[in-house]
């Protein structure tokens, strides 16, 4: 979800600026779908339940831009700046991710479950280290604080201090795609064969990490030539409609095992995004492509960070319960979003830029 689709082709632009025609409009569409479900899982999780997969829609699509960006830089130059590829990845993930911290400082005493100062500097060093995910999976941290969500951003940068590495092993040695993507494939075997073996952890980043893998394999089988057309667009009108069904299927029923949801939606989202690459004016495609779609999913990552917290803050304030508090809630949390892009996300990434283009100078 800290994954920009512009990153590959075009630097990121303040939000007063048109739009290029190279960015992928669609990708915010899709993110705008995930974030839209975990917002109404916690909102009201007795009827979207099935809120909870939006997590599985993020992991393959980060998965996907990761590789792809990273394996560009390696077949172009030969290797991998692994620095700077880390400080480009801090750059657009830590300032809104300090920020929303900062705000649950001012927002714990409203809290229900905010606890003490002392509860929120544990969590506080938990989500700000990147750690989350193992604090909830050894007790030391429960999964229903305000910082609990930042389990996601964990996983994925713990999966990330691996993978660029592995690429970097594999395609500079000149290892065919092929045997690559095999390779890749066989782990996620491996993965997903433990995570239905096991009794269902979410948190658990090695029963997890198969959702972000399989973005990855996407990307390498879909490295050295273009989806056909007439595939992707098979794809689409088959995919989504499934993704959407077995998030409304496991939203209303309790028919699907929670693994076998998390592994079909990883594998329909991981599909449905270089399908998307590839057929851009696809109905599916227009359809994620539409203004407040992208406007939403372009603010996902802000969204989700702060989603929990102000709805916990509204609910401990007013004592209403969570589909009440929503109708508050909601709203402030899309304009506390839209300010952290504009005044925290955007500034860091122009930094970021910045910082890029006068190193290539020198």
């Amino acid at each position: 979800m800290g994954v920009d689709s512009n990153v590959i082709v075009a630097a990121p632009r303040p939000a007063s600026a048109k739009v290029s025609p190279e960015r992928i409009a669609s990708l915010d569409g899709l993110r705008a779908f995930g974030v839209a479900i975990v917002v109404a899982y916690h909102c009201i999780g007795k009827v979207a339940s099935g809120g909870r997969l939006g997590v599985d829609v993020f992991f393959p699509l980060s998965g996907f831009l990761i590789t792809r960006i990273v394996a560009r830089e390696i077949v172009q130059t030969g290797g991998l700046r692994i620095v700077q590829f880390y400080w480009r990845r801090l750059l657009r993930l830590y300032p809104a991710l300090l920020a929303t911290i900062v705000l649950t400082l001012g927002f714990f005493p409203l809290m229900t479950r905010g606890g003490g100062f002392g509860d929120w500097l544990q969590s506080a060093v938990f989500a700000g280290s990147y750690t989350m995910d193992v604090a909830i999976v050894t007790g030391h941290m429960a999964a229903n604080t305000a910082l609990s969500p930042t389990w996601t951003l964990a996983m994925e940068e713990q999966f990330y201090l691996i993978w660029p590495l592995v690429l970097v092993l594999l395609l500079r040695r000149r290892i065919p795609t092929t045997v690559s993507l095999v390779a890749t494939l066989v782990v996620l075997a491996a993965s997903w064969g433990s995570l239905l073996a096991a009794p269902f952890a979410e948190f658990r980043p090695d029963l997890r990490a198969g959702a972000l893998l399989v973005g990855c394999a996407a990307a390498l089988a879909v490295s050295t030539k273009q989806v056909p057309r007439f595939a992707a667009n098979a794809v689409l009108w088959v995919a989504p409609p499934l993704l959407v069904g077995v998030v409304a299927v496991v939203s209303r029923t309790n028919y699907v095992a929670p693994a076998v949801a998390t592994i079909a939606v990883s594998s329909l989202t991981a599909a449905v995004v270089p399908a998307l690459l590839a057929s851009r004016r696809h109905p599916v495609a227009r359809v994620l492509s539409v203004g407040c779609a992208r406007w939403l999913g372009r603010r996902s990552y802000a969204v989700y960070l702060v989603h929990v917290p102000v709805l916990q803050a509204v609910v401990g304030a007013t004592g209403w319960g969570s589909e009440r508090a929503a109708i508050v809630a909601i709203p402030v949390i899309l304009l506390i979003a839209e300010s952290s892009y504009r005044w925290v996300e955007l500034p860091a990434l122009r930094f970021r830029d910045r910082r890029e283009r006068q190193r290539s100078d020198q």
